[in-house]
Parts: structure tokens; C-alpha cells; sequence
């Protein structure tokens, strides 16, 4: 069982997600950043010393929703493979994906698959941005964009 990074659960916030695994080192999670990145505004200030605070979660992440959020919103189209990686918050969320893969490698090798399941969900319950009443991206090319951008991690993580 993994517990998620999720809005609205105990797990909402790197402190008290940190302070849990203090308490209960054996905990693994599904690492879904796309709301801490969006709610805790994790952009802004010290980015790096906050994946530093934030590494006794990343280090037991062993399942990920591969959404990826910017500042204002928690799922975003990310346009072409091109596109995305030219975008810093891209950059933070492979930064985050790197700490995760390198951990799981070094604790499974790879005799164990990782799973990252694009959660890319719909505007009726006010996730995928509309223009004009529709959806203005096509969740399911966004959907292998995010494959696409965690084989990539992965391949330098493993590099």
C-alpha cells in the first residue's frame, strides 16, 4: 500500500509527510507532486533546500502519478516534448522524479518495475484547464508526453 501526496489527505504537505516517516520509516508512497508543487508553491525561494527537507518522502517513493503541475494549476498541457523540457517548472519536476528513481534503483535494482501512471483527469471535475467550455489539450498525447519525460529521467537518473 502506498500512500499518496495529495491535497486534502495527511499527506498534503512535506512537513508533516517528513514528520510521518520519522515515525514510520517503513512507509512507501505514490508521489503525486503535482499538488505539492502547485499548493505549497514550491517554486518560490529555495528550491533546492526544500527537495533536500522534502528527500525522506522522495527517497520512499515506489509508485508516481506522473502528473506535472506549474504554479497556478496542478495539471497543465505541456505542448510538445521540445516545449516541455524548455519549461523550469519541468525542470523541478524531473528534478524530483531523478531523487525518486535514483532511491528506488538503490533500493530494488532493476529486478522490480517502477509504476508511473500519467493521472491526467478530466475538466468535470476541474483538473484539465477549458477554453470556451472544452478541453484545450489532449490528455491522452499529454498522457505519453509524460512517459516520454520519465523514460528520459529515468535513462539520466540511471546514467
Amino acid at each position: 500500500m502506498f500512500v499518496e501526496t495529495h491535497r486534502a489527505t495527511l499527506f498534503q504537505d512535506i512537513w508533516r509527510s517528513v514528520q510521518f516517516v520519522q515515525r514510520f520509516p517503513e512507509l512507501r508512497f505514490n508521489g503525486d507532486f503535482s499538488h505539492w508543487y502547485t499548493g505549497l508553491e514550491l517554486p518560490y525561494g529555495d528550491f533546492a533546500a526544500k527537495l533536500a527537507f522534502a528527500a525522506p518522502v522522495l527517497e520512499r517513493v515506489d509508485f508516481m502519478h506522473g502528473r506535472i503541475g506549474d504554479p497556478g494549476a496542478m495539471q497543465v498541457d505541456l505542448g510538445r516534448l521540445e516545449d516541455a523540457l524548455g519549461r523550469v517548472f519541468v525542470a523541478h519536476f524531473r528534478q524530483i522524479w531523478t531523487i525518486v528513481f535514483r532511491s528506488f534503483l538503490a533500493r530494488y535494482g532493476t529486478e522490480r518495475a517502477f509504476p508511473f501512471a500519467p493521472e491526467l483527469l478530466s475538466s468535470r471535475i476541474f483538473y484539465a484547464r477549458t477554453l470556451d467550455g472544452r478541453e484545450y489539450s489532449d490528455r491522452w498525447a499529454q498522457s505519453l508526453l509524460l512517459v516520454d519525460l520519465a523514460r528520459l529521467t529515468l535513462a539520466e537518473a540511471m546514467a
